[in-house]
């Protein structure tokens, strides 16, 4: 049975109505997915030694914040050339890196950049990007377990401080001892017994120990400030240390002078004739005071 003009019509117009929400299906899944098709890509070029299982399509991050993605990735015969595709066009300097990271815990890669330091020229167009060594959170878990299983194995076998601790009876009992013993010793200062029990009850004691250090604070204030003796010989505004010295330099020319024979008391502590001569006059007098006198005179 032929189908006449006016049914070819209807499906005709049934199919383009179809055919144009299909495109207006397409084109809004385009804008609110943010395809790449209506943006301005820039790319990137990054040498890895190794991508540590980075794909394409996995997303480009800077600060955190997606930037781009993994446009394709190319092996080389001792590296991997990694073509990026970014939303923004960006600066490298100095420190720069570029890194393959952990999406998350349940798997999946990410691709970090940090500029480097911002501070310095930024490097030129073109620059060859050489990316950084991928950080590998399972690799360092699976470290951190071994490293873990080993504390626990020498704990186990009673090796080291811990392990001793924790197994060994004589530690134990000697801690407890300890404790005892401090239980005691607080038991007795908050009765009062010994001597810091007896600072720490007796009011009296606490009392004479204050007004001893406020007397030790008051001399101490005294010498600060230069009063009496000891404060004066320590102040830097007196002449009492140069006098001290004048009067040392007088006494040591005064012991030089008594040293040598040339003045009289010299003569008398250093001349032997007349030490001798002197004895003799004193034995004299003693023996006959009567005839020393007279003898005298007559001279």
């Amino acid at each position: 049975m032929k189908k006449n003009k006016k049914e070819i019509n209807l499906e005709v117009l049934v199919g383009l109505f179809m055919f144009i929400i299909l495109i207006t299906l397409g084109v809004f899944t385009i804008l609110l997915g943010g395809s790449a098709i209506l943006k301005n890509q820039y790319p990137y070029k990054v040498i890895f030694n190794d991508i540590g299982g980075l794909q394409d399509g996995d997303g480009v991050f800077l600060r955190g914040k997606k930037i781009g993605y993994v446009k394709d990735t190319v092996l080389k015969p001792d590296s991997v050339y990694v073509y990026l595709a970014l939303d923004i066009p960006v600066d490298f300097y100095e420190g720069y890196r570029i890194n393959v990271a952990h999406a998350s815990m349940l798997g999946g890669k990410v691709l970090n950049i940090d500029l480097g330091r911002l501070d310095t020229t930024p490097l030129p167009k073109g620059y060859l990007l050489k990316g950084s060594k991928s950080i590998d959170v399972m690799e360092d878990f699976n470290v951190a377990v071994h490293n873990m299983k080993k504390i626990l194995d020498v704990i186990i076998n009673q090796d080291g401080a811990l392990g001793k601790l924790i197994f060994d009876d004589t530690i134990y009992l000697e801690f407890k001892d300890l404790a005892y013993q401090s239980s005691l010793i607080l038991e007795r200062i908050e009765n009062g017994e010994g001597t810091i029990g007896k600072l720490l009850v007796n009011e009296k004691l606490y009392n004479d120990t204050e007004q001893l250090v406020e007397g030790f604070n008051m001399v101490t204030e005294r010498v600060v400030n230069g009063e009496g003796a000891l404060g004066q010989l320590l102040s830097e505004d007196n002449t009492v240390i140069d006098d001290l010295q004048e009067a040392a330099n007088e006494l040591s020319i005064a012991m030089t002078k008594l040293n040598s024979t040339n003045g009289t008391i010299g003569k008398l502590l250093n001349d032997p004739e007349l030490y001798d001569e002197g004895t003799k006059i004193i034995d004299d007098v003693r023996k006959s005071p009567l005839r020393f006198l007279i003898r005298d005179k007559n001279d």
